[in-house]
């Protein structure tokens, strides 16, 4: 034993050149042991932000779990854990005859041991190389050889037992007797080459480490190859061509596999780099691009996007899932060393104390139905589903109450904590964006539930405006849905709401946790500040929540209410108690009555970041952008230098930035006009179907491109521009119009 603890010492102080020169497989192995031994995030205020993973309470979010491992080991924690294991090998409150689907108690146990096993061979730990670890870990193995416990969900079972327990047989595999060999390869042979998308990066990951403890070279090229494969561009599961991530069929996963995704490849570019086994140029720069124009646009000042997290709602989710793409990006530092700059400015903006200013940019995922709009002052997104992108899923009894929450959630943020671990308390009936009837109980759907039939769904962004549109017909209700952005403000519009649902129709504004008084100021400029009060407000003028500024031109059935909410975490998903939790909440709504009676359309404009004074001098000047909000069409025209932004629902005319001017669209779709100061036109197009070849447009006056033709007679100029096909369709066109 003596020996072999000598051998594995000597291999942990191996240098690069020396990995190099033994055989393929030991510098692997090599790698994979000296990257469970370093952390991930060394620097003070990194291990700081880390820290808050707590291993208590949050093993419902795996990659919490995991985070919590590769950035923060407390021993006192593992002193615990070295205490209370019985001379078996269990743990108390560990039942290995656990059913349930996630959050499977036997992986606590496999959690407990691998923890333990990286302190093991650690030096400078206290538990480096301690007889007392070893005889904890051997016994903890042996006891679950013993067992064998098996899980009713797959995943467990194939990826998450042979993945955790994989990595602590490396770890002691010159400590592992023949039998207890054997019996690891009876673990490691649930795995397999298998799946698609992340789950066949799982499974092969777990084949490597098969290949690995047993000096199976030609099984761990294989296993190599098969991760490899997964780093592409596709249709179907995973990095999609706008660099959102799709897993379970078309649904947006960017929190979820896709987070998992990444944080898996990068990983695996540093195991292979400097061997035969490297990933290409090519597969780096892929890699790369997902990481920084599809993950990181949906995390700002160090907190995920809901709207990315889907099905996981889990404590500490937004902050936990930002710090693990932040260990990614610190991964692809060491991997592709010549962007390390843009890695750390990512890992600056989220997780240390003096963070870089945020990325200002919007940006529409075609492929997922997502709109993203973010600055240094506050980040927006507009979330919805369709025939073609799937909105959520209900799987292992998590998302509970996730019905409505691809039906046009907006999510606004201007701190990032307005929705922190707000989940049982969430009014789910009204959420903010979203159309919906009040149900008396929200129950979960099955998968086909969570699409919608109506193909008009879609987005357009350029430089720093955009527009969203959503045809909604679900659960009985049907409406035209749009979102009008520009520089800050957000013009929210519904039309043509229609139900038979039998049932009161509301479209949420707000919903956050309360920070200050909720002011309410009516048509005679009166000011209201409310404290656990519920109001409907038939002249109100504007609501002032936490600095962001809701404004009603002219709206029916507007309601507000300031006041406590309570919930419980296993509404949201089974693991999590059912103990009361409380919160305050500020929460803004529209009524629109029983089966949308009272009002059919919905208009309000969203400033974020202004003072109350801002706001009273916004409603005294009152310069709004002009609006028109109907079945067929809904545009908003920003000011004198802004844009025209139109959603044509078919084809109409329009005027456009003066009385004798007009936009003509022959098809249905979205059009976004900006003018130059030559005097020329930027045309951003947009189909929202994904069924046009081209999109045809008429202007006033004479404009020239590459698609333009001028009618004198007529004196205006016919556009047909070509549109994206395949996996680009729905993707917006932009084209600069010279005048003539």
């Amino acid at each position: 034993m003596k020996k072999a603890l000598l051998a594995f010492s000597l291999l942990l102080c191996l240098q690069p050149a020396t990995i190099l020169a033994s055989s393929l497989t030991t510098a692997i192995k090599q790698q994979m042991i000296l990257m469970g031994v370093n952390p991930l995030l060394t620097k003070p205020d990194q291990h700081e932000a880390a820290s808050f993973i707590s291993n208590k309470g949050n093993t419902t979010d795996l990659s919490l779990r995991e985070l919590y491992w590769n950035t923060y080991q407390d021993s006192t924690d593992l002193k615990e854990m070295m205490v209370t294991q019985q001379e078996d090998g269990s743990w108390p409150g560990i039942d290995l005859q656990d059913s349930a689907r996630s959050n499977w108690q036997p992986a606590n146990l496999t959690a407990k041991l691998l923890q333990l096993g990286r302190a093991y061979i650690t030096p400078g730990s206290d538990f480096y190389q301690k007889q007392e670890v070893s005889t904890v870990l051997h016994r903890g193995i042996n006891y679950w050889f013993r067992n064998k416990p098996v899980c009713r969900n797959w995943w467990y079972n194939e990826i998450y037992i042979p993945k955790t327990l994989g990595l602590l047989f490396l770890f002691i595999e010159h400590e592992l007797t023949a039998a207890e060999k054997a019996e690891a390869l009876v673990v490691m042979n649930h795995s397999g080459f298998r799946m698609t998308g992340q789950n066949k990066v799982w499974q092969a990951g777990n084949v490597l480490m098969k290949g690995l403890l047993f000096d199976d070279e030609a099984l761990v090229k294989q296993a190599r190859d098969s991760i490899a494969s997964e780093i592409f561009q596709t249709l179907g599961e995973g990095i999609q061509p706008d660099f959102s991530f799709h897993q379970h069929g078309p649904q947006q996963q960017l929190g979820n596999y896709g987070l998992a995704y990444i944080s898996s490849m990068a990983y695996f570019a540093n195991v292979f780099e400097n061997s035969t086994l490297s990933f290409s140029p090519t597969q780096i720069e892929l890699l790369r691009r997902y990481l920084l124009e599809g993950e990181s646009t949906v995390v700002w000042r160090g907190r995920m996007d809901i709207s990315a997290c889907n099905r996981q709602l889990f404590k500490q989710a937004q902050r936990g899932k930002a710090l693990s793409l932040c260990v990614a990006a610190s991964l692809m530092q060491q991997a592709d060393k010549q962007y390390a700059e843009a890695y750390q400015a990512l890992i600056n903006r989220n997780i240390t104390t003096a963070a870089s200013p945020e990325l200002s940019y919007s940006k529409h995922f075609w492929r997922s139905d997502l709109t993203v709009y973010r600055n240094s002052n506050h980040y927006l997104s507009i979330r919805a589903c369709s025939p073609r992108v799937i909105g959520t899923e209900f799987t292992n009894n998590e998302n509970k109450k996730g019905h409505f929450i691809s039906d046009g959630l907006t999510l606004l943020v201007r701190r990032g904590d307005e929705y922190e671990d707000i989940f049982p308390v969430w009014d789910w009936n009204r959420l903010p964006g979203v159309t919906a009837p009040i149900l008396d109980t929200i129950v979960p759907k099955g998968k086909g539930d969570y699409r919608n039939p109506n193909p008009f769904v879609g987005g357009l962004t350029h430089l720093s405006g955009g527009i969203s549109t959503f045809s909604l017909d679900r659960n009985r209700v049907t409406a035209k849905k749009s979102w009008f952005y520009f520089n800050g403000l957000l013009v929210s519009m519904g039309a043509d709401i229609q139900s038979k649902s039998g049932r009161e129709i509301v479209t949420g504004v707000s919903q956050t946790l309360k920070k200050t008084p909720t002011i309410v100021i009516n048509r005679n400029g009166e000011k209201q500040s409310l404290n656990d009060t519920t109001l409907t407000l038939n002249q109100v003028q504007a609501v002032w929540i936490d600095s962001t500024a809701y404004i009603f031109p002219n709206q029916k059935g507007v309601m507000v209410a300031d006041g406590t909410q309570s919930g419980d975490w296993h509404d949201i998903a089974d693991p999590y108690s059912t103990e009361k939790v409380s919160a305050k909440i500020s929460k803004l709504w529209i009524s629109h009555g029983k089966n949308a009676a009272l009002t059919k359309n919905y208009c309000y404009f969203t400033y974020p970041n202004v003072t109350l004074q801002k706001l009273q001098y916004l409603l005294k000047m009152k310069e709004y952008p002009t609006t028109f909000n109907q079945s067929d069409v809904q545009w908003v025209k920003f000011g004198e230098k802004g844009p025209l932004q139109v959603v044509f629902h078919q084809p109409a005319t329009v005027g456009t930035f003066d009385k004798k001017n007009v936009l003509k669209a022959l098809n249905p779709g979205l059009v976004m006009l900006e003018k130059t100061v030559s005097g020329g036109l930027i045309v951003t197009v947009a189909d929202p179907t994904c069924q046009l070849q081209s999109f045809r447009l008429v202007l006033s006056g004479e404009f020239q491109s590459g698609f333009s033709t001028y009618d004198a007679n007529k004196r205006q100029t016919e556009l047909t521009i070509p549109l994206p096909t395949k996996g680009e369709a729905g993707k917006a066109v932009t084209l600069q119009l010279r005048k003539k």
